[in-house]
């Protein structure tokens, strides 16, 4: 709890919730196209359960 970790512009990054599927984020850019993701299809997030938020 009370965490803070700060991303390097252009670094890969995902987050893993955790059992109790709670985080806090602030999400700062200079422009908009800050906030598209662009997605590597690396695998990395094979040994995680996704996370379904519609239920």
């Amino acid at each position: 709890k009370g965490d803070l970790i700060s991303v390097p512009a252009n670094t890969r990054h995902w987050f893993d919730f955790g059992e109790k599927l709670f985080v806090k984020a602030i999400r700062v850019f200079i422009d908009t196209s800050g906030w598209v993701p662009h997605y590597t299809e690396s695998g990395v997030d094979a040994p995680y359960n996704a996370l379904n938020l519609s239920a």
